[in-house]
């Protein structure tokens, strides 16, 4: 027979895609057809199953193609929805049973084909068999492709409601035909109930229908007439209608629950497995019906539900709850069995065990209390593995407590509360009876919820005692050994104490969520023991609503002890050290609370808790009390740190060991801990504890350590207070290194925050130490380093005048903290005000003038050059900006402005004095009046350092010095004069030992002198040239030793204490005389030399006395009878050959060391002086030096090439060979003898006019 060909039936056709619009068209065009037909042919039934096979695997095909594309209305479904009508009509009535064919028994074929004549059958009755056999499978294609469109969300939104309606009431005749005697019907009924157990109908088509879907699956679950699959089937449709629709089942389902329970305790695994599952799908939609997001929460319908299963499982209990004493096992045996016994055997059913000890509980609700079997066997069963080592066990432990929790906090609604069995039992103790029953036990947050679950409960009712129950299961938690289990009581302690707010502004807290849904949807129950513990959440502490203020004030005495707890555990057990910083923040909490409302309670607790701390002398115990005492700092405000602070450090600073105990970690935790306290104290208690603590090092090291917290702090202490606190090292005469640094830290701190005060402070300082001994000089530097001077009315007097009298003590012990004073004050005068200079320099202008004077002895060449040249300066540099008139500053600082030339040590001395004088001078216009004593030093430094061509105007010429010279007096420099100038030193110079010998007068015509100063000639005295005179020495020595030298008696200075000098009897400046070495006494040794200012030369007539040592001493006089001491130095032919000196030369005073002059200058010679020298021929040499002269004699090798040649001019070319003759001459001695030739060309040149006017006369 020829069969109706279709698309499909071409395999070289190409097959439409799911995203196409045909992708439906066969299969339902098929069926489409099929209604037209009136008859059943065996080819319709072939199509149909064709075309019911190929709808599903189009629509399998078609869900994974969705999936995957993520499409909401793909196009294909378009021609479905527009056949829908027909299609679901074909599935209607190809899966009505009562139109199959009856059953009927298929004849069995032989071994040899024969048929015995008993087993023929007519020809119609094979007929109906293969019929009955083609409609069956067509009625199982198409409850196959019912299955597919109402499991599948997305078709059930495209077919109409009444067509998925009426296949689910076929399928629902299907499953309760039990006595339909139908080819393959069992077959079909199991395929009806799998298709209900995975249906995803819409709510609107169940609830029409709600009661029969109920009925349908209790009877098949407690029919004899179902097979093990089907009531499997069954347990699962009844979880998952539960599950998904609570709200349309839970009433009309509690009439199966009997048939639950019953399963629980099935001979089949697999039996009590979903029956577990529904009993899971039970329990949810009693969850549900609890929340408070479910609309009708409180209507008879869910109560008398709940009510119903609260009496089943209290009936259930009373049989199966206990052990079994015959062969069939109670569910007592069951779950006994299944739970481990062992450390490593753990049964596979275990978490079906659990799962039912934690469905039934919460299916009890709070009559689970009142029902001693099944309250007895769960308690029993927990108790047993409550230790168990594997966490997946221990997981379902606190899952199953949490359970009883959640029943415990269903006590409070007492409209639900089933009557007491006993009268006599009140109801609160029988509250509390449960509740120490509840709180015995619990793990991985089991007692957390706990104390949510009473917190909410005293949110209703604030007079009740849930927040005292709360902190009793914080301190039962505490008491537990366990690690874990007192992590979580810090934890929920920490949660409890950190709200700080009012109840209603936490969130809302659900009950609900105590439960671990895991352990309640049976999803636990096919999962593998190894990821139970991963799908079973702790309870957190965080959920847990926090205290309110006044709520902790109420509790604080149990918190407070909770909390002195959990810091000894801490303390005492290392491994619980993680901890502490949630038991420091319950610290912190627990304080803010009670300080707000009782302040004095509050200061009392730190008191007790620091000193209890202390007193246990360990390490940790300090360590630890320090920050507890950190934690009162940073949350009290000053004024009750004042009020702690002060008891408190009374009893720390007894508790301090001597200086001389060992230094040990605890003693320095316990200083450490006394400071951070004494930093809290006012200063009046400082003066306190100045008076009565005598160990230097244990009060320095106190503050330290608190002026180290203050400067860190950055705390607003007033600037009064930070002076008297700064006062107390310097008072203990603190000078190392770690105070100093602190000490200057915390000045510069209370400077920076008292803005335009610092000046104030330092001046505060030193006035609060005026009254006691001298400041430490360590601190002087520092003072003057920090002051400002930036603010006009603050001149800090004191502050300079103790610099200043620091400094006067001249030359001291220790000149480096002098050094480090003047560094300090350069730094301040080089950034002050220029209105301040003139007040620092009347203070301090004395002592930088005795500093400027500074000898080698007392101040090294480098120091000189670096501070004290520096120092000058910078003086100089900011007296431009004085503003005050440049006379008036010339004139008031006259002695400060020459002294460093009258004894020159550094050339930048002189530069600095060259270019501020020139300055002033530029910008003046040359109306600067020069005070005589500057003016004088500074023609000698001209005269020395620059060329004559580049003087400026101020600078006279040497006519007009010479004129000036003549108006000056010619007296010797009185002592009264000396006294006058006491900044000006006086120098020893070194002398070659026979000159010493030579210019030593006979004991018995020593003149004596009652000036200190008098055998030397000082140096102002020596610039000033007014007419001073000595006697000249001359050492006649080979040309090689010739030198210009001073004639000075030894004496030493009285600034040079070093050892050799001070007689050891009257502890005095002894002088004394010096023995030049060999070295010294050469040309090649570096020294210094003073020469006059040869402007200031006069002319007069010399006398000479020649000594026994052949040194001629020359006496001068100016016909007033004052006697003139000048020195001269002059090279000798030989020592029997004396003449008079007819000319005295005087040399400036300042002295330059290694003048930088280049060259000799050629001397002056005019056509009238070269005329002169050919008319006036030199006198023969025997009339010039009185004898005949011997050119064999020493030191006259060339006296024959010079007949006529004078005495003065023979030393000349004895000193000019000298010098040729000498290669290795130092640079001092070079520099000495090119003075001597420019003020010999000076004498030259006057002595030439005025023989140039006698002849023109």
């Amino acid at each position: 027979m020829a069969r109706p060909s279709h698309e499909d039936a071409d395999p070289t056709r190409p097959q439409p895609s799911p995203d196409q619009a045909n992708y439906f068209h066969a299969p339902i065009d098929t069926l489409v057809r099929s209604l037209k037909g009136t008859t059943r042919s065996s080819d319709a039934a072939y199509d149909l199953t064709h075309a019911y096979t190929l709808f599903v695997a189009r629509i399998k095909a078609f869900a994974t193609f969705v999936d995957a594309t993520a499409d909401a209305r793909p196009v294909a479904l378009a021609y479905l929805q527009s056949h829908a009508d027909a299609v679901l009509a074909c599935v209607i009535r190809d899966t009505d049973l009562e139109a199959l064919p009856p059953a009927t028994a298929k004849p069995r074929g032989t071994l040899d084909g024969v048929q015995p004549a008993y087993m023929r059958a007519s020809r119609d009755e094979d007929v109906a068999v293969a019929d009955a056999v083609r409609q069956s499978a067509v009625c199982n294609q198409a409850l196959c492709l019912a299955s597919c469109l109402l499991s599948i969300p997305l078709f059930c939104t495209v077919l109409p409601a009444h067509g998925l309606g009426a296949v689910l009431d076929r399928l629902l005749d299907i499953a309760t035909a039990e006595r339909v005697q139908r080819y393959n019907a069992e077959k079909t009924r199991a395929l009806a109930v799998w298709i209900l157990s995975i249906q995803n109908l819409p709510a609107d088509v169940l609830e029409a229908r709600r009661e029969r879907f109920a009925a349908t699956i209790g009877a098949v679950i407690g029919g004899k007439g179902s097979s093990e699959q089907m009531r499997v089937d069954g347990l699962k449709t009844i979880h998952s209608m539960l599950c998904g629709h609570p709200s349309l089942f839970l009433h009309d389902s509690t009439s199966i629950f009997p048939s639950i329970l019953s399963s629980l305790t099935s001979q089949s695994l697999t039996i009590r497995n979903f029956a577990a599952l529904a009993l899971a799908g039970f329990t949810q939609a009693v969850v549900w019906s609890h929340t408070t997001s479910t609309p009708a929460r409180q209507t008879d319908r869910w109560v008398y539900a709940r009510d119903h299963l609260r009496r089943c499982i209290h009936d259930f209990a009373e049989e199966q709850c206990e052990p079994s004493t015959g062969r069939h096992k109670t569910l007592h045996d069951l779950i006994a069995a299944a739970l481990p016994t062992t450390d490593s055997n753990i049964p596979a059913d275990a978490p079906w065990a659990f799962a039912v000890m934690g469905s039934l509980t919460v299916l009890a609700d709070s009559a689970f209390f009142r029902t001693p079997p099944l309250l007895t066997m769960i308690l029993h069963a927990l108790n047993g593995v409550r230790l168990h080592p594997s966490a997946a066990v221990a997981a379902l432990h606190a899952a199953v407590w949490r359970c009883l929790v959640w029943a415990f906090a269903r006590l409070a609604d007492g409209g639900e509360l089933p009557a007491a069995r006993s009268p006599a039992v009140p109801v609160d103790h029988f509250r509390d009876r449960v509740f120490a029953t509840v709180r015995q036990d619990g793990w991985r947050g089991a007692r957390s919820a706990l104390a949510a679950v009473l917190l909410e409960e005293a949110r209703r009712d604030p007079g009740g005692g849930g927040v005292a129950e709360a902190v009793v299961v914080v301190e039962e938690l505490l008491r537990r050994s366990s690690p874990l289990l007192f992590a979580e009581g810090v934890a929920l302690l920490l949660q409890l104490t950190g709200g700080g707010g009012k109840p209603q502004d936490a969130a809302s807290f659900d009950p609900q969520d105590v439960l671990s849904l895991p352990l309640l949807d049976g999803s636990l129950l096919d999962v593998d023991l190894q990821q139970v513990a991963e799908r079973i959440e702790p309870f957190k502490p965080t959920s847990v609503r926090p205290l309110s203020d006044d709520e902790i004030d109420a509790h604080w005495d149990g918190l407070f002890g909770a909390w002195r707890k959990s810091a000894g555990r801490t303390l005492a057990d290392n491994t619980l050290s993680n901890q502490e910083g949630d038991v420091l923040q319950v610290w912190k909490s627990l304080l803010m609370a009670r300080t707000s409302r009782q302040p004095d309670a509050a200061r009392n607790a730190v008191t007790s808790i620091i000193t209890d701390l202390v007193e246990q002398s360990t390490l940790g115990c300090v360590a630890f009390a320090q920050r507890v005492w950190d934690i009162v700092e940073a949350t009290l405000q000053a004024e009750q740190l004042t009020q702690i602070s002060g008891g408190l450090a009374d009893t720390l600073v007894k508790r301090l060991p001597g200086a001389a105990s060992p230094n040990h970690e605890t003693e320095s935790a316990e200083r450490s801990l006394c400071a951070a306290v004494l930093a809290c104290c006012t200063p009046e208690y400082w003066e306190k504890l100045d008076a009565q603590l005598n160990d230097d090092e244990i009060f320095l090291e106190l503050w330290r350590d608190t002026a180290d917290r203050w400067t860190k702090s950055r705390s607003a202490h007033a600037w009064k207070d930070l002076s008297s606190f700064l006062k107390h090292p310097i008072l203990r005469r603190a000078t190392d290194k770690t105070t100093l640094a602190c000490w200057t830290e915390l000045l510069q701190s209370a400077i920076s925050g008292a803005n335009s005060k610092g000046d104030a402070i330092i001046e505060d300082i030193v006035l609060r130490l005026s009254s006691h001994r001298l400041i430490p000089p360590a601190y002087i530097p520092i003072f003057i380093s920090q002051l400002s001077f930036n603010d006009d009315h603050v001149h800090a007097p004191t502050t300079l005048r103790s610099a200043s009298k620091f400094l006067s003590k001249y030359p001291p012990q220790n000149i480096y903290p002098a050094l480090e004073v003047i560094r300090a004050l350069t730094h301040l005068i080089s950034r002050c005000r220029p209105s301040h200079i003139p007040i620092i320099l009347e203070t301090l202008s004395d002592t930088f003038c005795t500093w400027l004077c500074a000898t080698d002895t007392v101040v090294p060449r480098a120091d000189y050059e670096d501070i004290i040249t520096d120092l000058y300066c910078t003086i100089l540099r900011r007296l431009k900006d004085v503003a005050s008139s440049p006379n008036e500053v010339l004139r008031d600082y006259e002695n400060l402005l020459y002294l460093p030339l009258a004894d020159l040590r550094s050339r930048r001395t002189g530069q600095a004095l060259q270019e501020f004088c020139e300055a002033v001078w530029r910008e003046q216009r040359g109306f600067v009046d020069f005070p005589e004593k500057l003016l004088r030093h500074l023609v000698a430094w001209y005269d020395c350092e620059v060329d004559p061509a580049l003087h400026p105007a101020f600078v006279p010429e040497a006519s007009q010095r010479e004129s000036q010279s003549q108006a000056w007096p010619e007296t010797q420099a009185s002592e009264d004069d000396l006294a006058l100038d006491g900044h000006t030193e006086t120098r020893e110079v070194l002398l070659p030992a026979a000159v010493i010998r030579s210019i030593e007068p006979p004991e018995g015509q020593r003149r004596p002198s009652t000036d200190s100063h008098s055998p030397v000639l000082n140096d102002s005295s020596r610039i000033n040239g007014v007419g001073n005179t000595c006697s000249d020495a001359l050492e006649l020595r080979s040309p090689r030793e010739n030198s210009f030298v001073h004639d000075h008696d030894e004496v030493v200075h009285p600034s040079r204490h070093s050892p050799e000098n001070i007689d050891p009897i009257g502890s005095s400046v002894a002088p004394r005389k010096r023995t030049l070495s060999s070295d010294e006494d050469d040309w090649t040794q570096p020294k210094r030399r003073r020469f006059m200012d040869p402007a200031l030369t006069q002319e007069s007539d010399d006398s000479a006395d020649v000594s026994g040592d052949g040194v001629v001493a020359v006496q001068h006089g100016d016909g007033t009878g004052h006697s003139q001491d000048s020195r001269h130095c002059e090279s000798q032919a030989s020592q029997s050959n004396v003449q008079k000196s007819s000319n005295a030369i005087r040399w400036p005073s300042p002295e330059i060391p290694f003048a930088g002059q280049s060259g000799l200058p050629s001397p002056p010679r005019t056509a009238e002086a070269e005329h002169w020298n050919r008319e006036c021929p030199s006198a023969p040499a025997s009339q010039e030096s009185g004898g005949p002269v011997d050119p064999d004699a020493p030191g006259n090798e060339h006296a024959a090439a010079i007949p006529l040649m004078s005495q003065p001019l023979r030393a000349l070319h004895q000193a000019l060979e000298a010098i040729t003759s000498t290669p290795d001459m130092s640079i001092d001695d070079a520099l000495a003898a090119q003075q001597a030739v420019f003020a010999m060309q000076a004498a030259l040149a006057n002595r030439l006019k005025q023989k140039l006017r006698g002849r023109d006369s």
